[in-house]
Parts: C-alpha cells; structure tokens; sequence
C-alpha cells in the first residue's frame, strides 16, 4: 500500500479568529437550492441544506452532543444524558419512533431506575401496549395517578376500549369505576 490520501481545508491556521471556517459549499437552481459541509465557529462538524421549503443542519460536536435541526429548531439531540426529540413548532408534537416494519422484531423503550437493574419497558405487541415494571419485587405500574397540584379530585386514571369510550377510570382518591 501506499498509505492514506488526505485532502486537506484549512482555515483559521492561527486559531485567533472563530469566523474564518473551513468548509465547501454547493449551489444548484440558481442558488435556490444550497448545501454545505464543514466546521462552524463552534468547532462543530456540519452538514446543511437549504431548498424552498427551509434549513436542516446536522452537526456534531466531538464528546459533546450531536443535534439535528430544521431551521433554528433543534429538533433531535444525543447527549451524555440519552436522547431528546423535540419539536417547538405551533400545533406540532414531538415522536419518537422505536423499532421497525419487521414481524419478527419489536421496538421498545426501556426506562432505567435510580437504582442498579430496575427498570420499567414499553412496547407493542401486535399493536397491544405493554407498560412493564422489571427487576424489582414489587411490579408497581403507575397510571398518572399524582397531580401536580396536589388536589385528589383532579388527579386519577381513565381507561378506554379502543374507540374513545371510557369503560373505567379511577379517580384521584383511589375510587374505581366501570362503565358499561
């Protein structure tokens, strides 16, 4: 072998001007249509494209966190706490989508303890919710039980049959009742 074969872009050689960046810049439709990849002014690797329709940046940042934007809204995040998916836009809601099309997989979401090996699952089942409490004795599954008012009589659980009628619900002193 020959050894590697670098292609070097170098900006800012001096370290004393964080607006003077390396990077290449691409251009179609008149301009209409842009995208680049470099390093921003934060020492973030990026890459971002520009049509009609807005901005998406996906940029990293070595050890820190890796963001992923649509214009200036930060719309997914790894960090070293986990990940975050957000979505700040008016009526918008954020998902996060587990798993995949496959029969023979299933997508989760495990949600770690304060302690060591306890932990809580969720997941789907031939389109059944399953809400799991593992590595304890105790299996408590809570149902948005607590209010953050601390008033009883607005708190508790409904359950519903599928349709969007309520077949039950227990309220938030604990009173159960059935429909139907």
């Amino acid at each position: 072998g020959t050894g590697d074969a670098v292609l070097l872009l170098e900006a800012d050689t001096t370290n004393t001007d964080e607006d003077d960046n390396a990077r290449i810049e691409y251009s179609q439709d008149g301009g209409g249509v842009t995208a680049s990849h470099g390093v921003d002014g934060n020492n973030r690797f990026f890459i971002s494209t520009t049509t009609g329709t807005g901005t998406s940046i996906f940029d990293i940042g070595g050890g820190v966190e890796t963001n992923l934007y649509y214009g200036t809204s930060k719309k997914f995040a790894t960090t070293s706490e986990g990940i975050q998916v957000t979505d700040t836009g008016a009526g918008s809601q954020a998902v996060l989508e587990l798993g995949t099309t496959s029969t023979t997989e299933q997508g989760f979401l495990k949600l770690n303890g304060s302690t060591a090996n306890k932990y809580s699952n969720i997941q789907t089942t031939n389109g059944n919710l399953h809400i799991d409490s593992a590595g304890t004795t105790s299996h408590k599954i809570y149902l948005n039980w607590y209010t953050s008012d601390g008033n009883s009589s607005t708190g508790g659980t409904i359950f519903g049959n599928g349709n969007g009628s309520q077949v039950g619900a227990i309220d938030g002193s604990g009173n159960l009742t059935i429909t139907g």
